[in-house]
């Protein structure tokens, strides 16, 4: 059988800073690759600022083990808040 899943969490600190975390479980039958990741971003006015960190937890090894990333959001314009 193959059964692979993940789980995220993030937390926001006064709509400024947010704090992540997440877990991915692979199925052996498609390469059993896990995977922990924590991150944080920051929000200020129009930009966001991003940092994540991915772990491996499995002794199989992968190309993002040990990925660090970046990331800057512009937002531009209203917000749209009615759906």
């Amino acid at each position: 059988k193959e059964f692979t899943w993940a789980l995220g969490a993030e937390y926001w600190y006064q709509d400024v800073f947010a704090f992540r975390t997440g877990y991915f479980n692979e199925s052996d039958d498609k390469g059993s690759r896990k995977f922990l990741s924590l991150g944080a971003g920051f929000k200020y006015t129009a930009i966001n600022i991003d940092i994540s960190y991915l772990f491996s937890t499995s002794k199989v090894r992968s190309p993002l083990e040990g990925t660090l990333r970046f990331g800057l959001t512009f937002s531009f314009g209203d917000e749209y808040d009615e759906y």
